[in-house]
Order: structure tokens, then C-alpha cells, then sequence
């Protein structure tokens, strides 16, 4: 009777063990590991994908590019998901600059590299070896653009633009061709950075270029003529940092004003401009979105408005509402970059939202924000 009685008990735990294993495997399901990862050139040892991730691009071969502050560029390839590769390049490989400001491809599929020294090309299609390409120098040493800052950006033909500040330059037919913006006086200039420097940012839905400048407002130029607006027609501050366009075709501008109240003539925040109307609207009630630095904004192929509001969170604005997601943990919001937060913005063509921080690389899941390391997840 007591073997019988034994034998029961150690059924009953068999089974109650089983039951506990299935159960537990049904609520907490295998996380794929990424250990397949190839990291190479690094020298980070904290794993994040960069100190400050200042652009993110995808080229036409879908690889993502990470601009990062002092450490070059990363170049993500991850066409085979069995060997995906997170490769850097800085000076020691040939890059102009070891912060990039800005990534972008021609219509040959160069890839352009704009820098706080210079800027420099990589034709990934004429070789398997990454090589990239200066542009001379003058006989003092001097770059054909001056020293200092580059921005390259694309317009809808594939032809670069490269902003400077010497002004902005066209590359067309092998050679640089200054492209004039006329700046217009205003009673009350201020400035964040360098006083009167003007960029393209932004090509509309209708071809219209969009120019910021560090004072002077903003500049539409619609291939005949500019158009100049300023806090004198509703814009918040005439510092402005970023620019895209909504579903709606509203135009938004993401504003800043400089840390120095002798400098300041505007309040920074985020302003938006019905184009039809010709009125601008601030969102006062938004925490973050008014009299609070904004640098980055983005539209996805949704159109729907993401923006970084530096110290409070990301905003995600559908055409109708707001929503505020936290910012993630691990984020330098005292960083002496002098972009604090979110910084850049990118989908890419499978609809992924990536997000560069000051602190590290992070992508949108769901409605979180998850870091994504040197190790993933991809």
C-alpha cells in the first residue's frame, strides 16, 4: 500500500512539473540572439553603436548608415541574416572627418559623406575594397569648399547640394557651382551658431526647396523665386534646425534659440505653416513643443510627424492628435554635443523607425523605444 501510495505522489509531481514547463514555455516564448553579428573597426567598448548618432541613411543597396560624432560612420549590411555586418570607418580608413553631419547617395550611387573637416565620396560599386575619394586641395592645403562644416543632401534628379559655410553649393558637371540665396535684412537678427548660415534642408512634395538659416528665418524657393519668412509672418524663432512636410502638405520647422539672452529674439519650439492659408500655428499646450529647443523632425512615408522635444519625449502626430512616447533610459541629455536628445530620424523601406540619440542608436517597437547595441537586436 505504500509503494502505491509513493508511486502516485511522484506521478503527481511528474506531471505537475510538466505541466509547469509547458505552461512557462507558452508565456515566455524564444527570443532570437544575434550573436551573428560581425562588429568590425570598433573600439568602443560600451557596445553602443555610437556616442552621438548624428544621421542615419539607408542607401539604394538597403545597407543603413549611422553618422556618429568622433567615431566616422557605420555602415550596416545585413542582407544575409546570417551574416550581418556593422562595419566602421573613420580617418585611418581614408573618411574625411571623423564626425559626419550628413549621408547622402547621387544618382550614381555614390555615397557622399559631409563632415565637421570635409567631405568625401565612396563608390561601393566599383570595387568590393571601400575607398574613399578627397576632393583636392589648393596649393596651402587649403579644401575646394573652405574648412569647416559640410551638409550634402540630394535633390529629386539624384544631384548633390552641399551646404557650408561659404555658402551652398551645387555639384553638377564635375565642378561646384555656388547657389545664391538672397538674405534679407531683418530689425532683430539673433543667432545659435554661426550668424546668417543658410542650408537646403528640404524638397516639398511640390518641388519647392526649403533653405533654414541661423537668423534669418526661412527661404522657399519655388525655381523662380524666394520667398522669406520670419517671426514678422508667425514663425516662432528665425533659428531653424529642421523641416518636412505632412500629409496635409503643412510645412513644420523645428526651432532653437541660442543659450545667450543677448542673442535671443524668438522663443524655440515647433511651428507649423498652411501653405494655403499662409498662417503659421505653435502648440503652446504641447509640453516640449513650445519655448523648448527642437532639432529634429521628421515625416514618415505615412506622413505622419515625429519629433524629438529635447528633456520631454517623442512625439508622434497623426494629422489629428499627439502622442508622447517617454524618452529611453540611456539617453545624454547633458552632452556637450551641441545637439542634446534625439537627433536624427530615420524609416526605412521596411517601415522601421530608427532613432539616433545622444547616448546611442534606439528603434520604435510598438510604442517603445528600444536600444538597439553593437550586438543588436537588428
Amino acid at each position: 500500500m505504500k509503494n502505491i501510495k509513493y508511486f502516485i505522489q511522484l506521478l503527481t509531481l511528474f506531471m505537475t512539473l510538466v505541466l509547469f514547463t509547458f505552461c512557462t514555455g507558452q508565456d515566455t516564448p524564444d527570443i532570437p540572439s544575434e550573436t551573428n553579428v560581425a562588429v568590425i573597426g570598433s573600439n568602443d567598448t560600451i557596445h553602443q553603436v555610437g556616442k552621438n548618432i548624428y544621421t542615419i541613411f539607408e542607401d539604394s543597396q538597403k545597407n543603413l548608415w549611422f553618422g556618429l560624432s568622433d567615431q566616422g560612420v557605420a555602415k550596416l549590411n545585413k542582407a544575409d541574416s546570417n551574416n550581418i555586418t556593422l562595419e566602421y570607418f573613420s580617418t585611418k580608413d581614408g573618411l574625411c572627418g571623423n564626425t559626419v553631419a550628413n549621408i547622402a547617395e547621387d544618382n550614381k550611387g555614390r555615397m557622399w559623406f559631409g563632415t565637421h573637416s570635409d567631405m568625401c565620396i565612396l563608390n561601393p560599386l566599383e570595387s568590393s575594397n571601400e575607398k574613399f575619394i578627397a576632393f583636392p586641395k589648393d596649393d596651402e592645403g587649403i579644401p575646394v569648399l573652405g574648412y569647416g562644416w559640410k551638409s550634402v543632401k540630394t535633390d529629386a534628379k539624384g544631384e548633390i547640394w552641399i551646404n557650408t559655410h561659404h555658402g551652398i553649393f551645387q555639384y553638377k558637371n564635375a565642378s561646384f557651382n555656388l547657389f545664391k540665396v538672397p538674405i534679407n535684412n531683418i530689425d532683430t537678427p539673433s543667432f545659435c551658431n554661426t550668424p546668417g548660415l543658410i542650408s537646403m534642408d528640404f524638397i516639398d512634395k511640390n518641388g519647392n526647396m526649403w533653405f533654414g538659416t541661423d537668423g534669418y528665418g526661412v527661404y522657399k524657393y519655388d525655381g523662380t523665386s524666394f520667398t522669406q519668412y520670419t517671426k514678422k509672418e508667425g514663425l516662432l524663432s528665425n533659428n531653424v534646425m529642421s523641416i518636412t512636410e505632412d500629409k496635409a502638405g503643412n510645412i513644420w520647422f523645428a526651432c532653437i534659440e541660442p543659450s545667450f539672452d543677448s542673442r535671443k529674439s524668438g522663443v524655440p519650439g515647433v511651428s507649423k505653416l498652411n501653405i494655403q492659408k499662409n498662417t503659421f500655428t505653435s502648440f503652446k499646450d504641447k509640453k516640449g513643443l513650445y519655448n523648448n529647443n527642437v532639432h529634429t523632425i521628421y515625416a514618415d512615408n505615412s506622413g505622419n510627424v515625429w519629433i524629438g522635444a529635447t528633456g520631454t519625449g517623442l512625439y508622434k502626430f497623426d494629422g489629428e492628435n499627439f502622442t508622447l512616447f517617454d524618452e529611453p533610459a540611456g539617453i545624454d541629455l547633458t552632452s556637450n554635443f551641441h545637439v542634446s536628445g534625439l537627433q536624427s530620424i530615420l524609416e526605412d523601406s521596411k517601415g522601421q523607425l530608427w532613432l539616433g540619440y545622444s547616448g546611442g542608436l534606439f528603434k520604435f517597437e510598438g510604442s517603445e523605444i528600444v536600444n538597439v547595441t553593437q550586438d543588436g537586436p537588428w
